[in-house]
C-alpha cells in the first residue's frame, strides 16, 4: 500500500483563474463569430440569387406540363372510380366467361352458397 503516489498537484492547488477566462474569451469569440458570420452569409446568399436567376430543376418552372404517360393526376378520384367500379363488380351478376359459361356473382350470394352447400370439392 506503500507503493501508492500523491499527486503532485491538489486539487485546490488547481490554478481556475486562467481556466476561467479562457472559457469566457472563447464564448464571446464564438457569440461574436456568430454576429459577424450569419449576416455575411444570409448577404452572399441573396447576392447569389440575384446572380443566379436559373431554376434548380425543370420541375420549378410551374407552367410546364410533363409529358406522357403522366401518373395520376387525381388520385382521390381515381381511387374513388375504382372503388364504384370493384363494388359494382361485387355486387352484381355477369359473364366473367361466356363460351367457357363462367360467371360471376354477388359476393354476399356467393357467401351464402358457400354457407348452405359448403366449399366445392
Amino acid at each position: 500500500m506503500s507503493d501508492i503516489k500523491k499527486s503532485p498537484i491538489q486539487p485546490d492547488e488547481i490554478p481556475f483563474k486562467p481556466l476561467v477566462r479562457w472559457v469566457v474569451f472563447l464564448s464571446i469569440a464564438l457569440v461574436v463569430s456568430c454576429i459577424i458570420c450569419v449576416p455575411m452569409m444570409t448577404g452572399l446568399g441573396s447576392l447569389y440569387g440575384l446572380f443566379i436567376n436559373k431554376p434548380h430543376s425543370p420541375m420549378m418552372i410551374l407552367d410546364v406540363v410533363p409529358p406522357e404517360p403522366r401518373l395520376q393526376v387525381h388520385d382521390a378520384q381515381d381511387m374513388a372510380e375504382y372503388r364504384r367500379k370493384q363494388d359494382l363488380w361485387l355486387s352484381s351478376y355477369g359473364w366473367t366467361d361466356r363460351p367457357n359459361h363462367i360467371v360471376h356473382i354477388p359476393i354476399q350470394k356467393a357467401m351464402e352458397l358457400i354457407d348452405q352447400e359448403g366449399l366445392p370439392q
